[in-house]
């Protein structure tokens, strides 16, 4: 399936640009994005996210979010430097960041359906359970993992992880979320930056 690398290492850890580079409007299908083989290092983009981290999060929590964001791309296959760009888009890296609702419950890191918010009595294990909800899914509704099955690719994956559907042509398309999610998340994964990223 697509993000098996096979084995017990992390999935996407391995190989990647070092990133760089300015922002590309990106449009239409998955196959006019980026392909996973051009995206940059985790190595790259964990230096790059872990700068933006720093506004909200001690030292102490950026650990755990890494620690978090490895062991469940291990569990669930899926590519260590999409689970961080997701989290990066949603929450910018805040645990604490609040809960949206706008007819379903999106809380946490990654802003998951129906998932757990932090808890600052558990902080470490509240972290892995956010990545968990917004990677693996809650009993409520689909992770990454599932909807990168559902659909074979990352970019259709995160048009219907922020929208709930996908027009497979325009994956600009909002679907009655957000236009340019799908865009920012492959610049993010190009290591490309921007004013206000």
């Amino acid at each position: 399936p697509p993000g098996n690398d096979g084995g017990n290492d992390i999935v996407g850890a391995h190989g990647g640009s070092n990133g760089g580079g300015g922002y590309v409007n990106y449009s239409g299908p998955a196959s006019a994005y980026p392909p996973r083989d051009q995206w940059a290092s985790y190595d790259a983009l964990w230096k790059q996210n872990r700068a933006l981290m720093k506004f909200n999060d001690s030292d102490q929590e950026i650990g755990w979010i890494k620690e978090a964001i490895e062991t469940v791309s291990r569990s669930s296959r899926v590519d260590v430097r999409a689970i961080l760009c997701i989290i990066v888009q949603e929450s910018g890296g805040n645990p604490r960041i609040p809960t949206t609702n706008n007819g379903v419950r999106n809380p946490g890191l990654m802003q998951s359906h129906n998932g757990s918010e932090f808890n600052p009595a558990r902080p470490k294990e509240s972290i892995l359970q956010m990545v968990r909800d917004g990677t693996e899914g809650t009993k409520d509704g689909d992770g990454l993992k599932q909807l990168l099955a559902k659909y074979g690719n990352y970019y259709e994956a995160f048009r219907g992880y922020n929208s709930g559907s996908v027009n497979k042509g325009n994956l600009n398309d909002p679907v009655g979320a957000t236009g340019d999610y799908v865009q920012k998340a492959a610049n993010r994964l190009m290591g490309h930056s921007w004013p206000g990223m």
